[in-house]
C-alpha cells in the first residue's frame, strides 16, 4: 500500500481502530488488546 497515494479517510479506517485497542487496552491495563494492532 502506498500512503502518499491512500486518502486521509482511507487511513483513519485502518489506524483509528487500532489506535482504539491501543488506548483502551492501555486503560483497562489490558496488555494484549495494548497491543493487538502490532503484531
Amino acid at each position: 500500500m502506498k500512503f502518499i497515494e491512500t486518502k486521509e479517510n482511507e487511513i483513519l479506517g485502518i489506524v483509528e481502530p487500532i489506535m482504539d485497542n491501543c488506548l483502551n487496552g492501555s486503560n483497562e491495563d489490558n496488555h494484549a488488546k495494548h497491543t493487538r494492532g502490532f503484531h
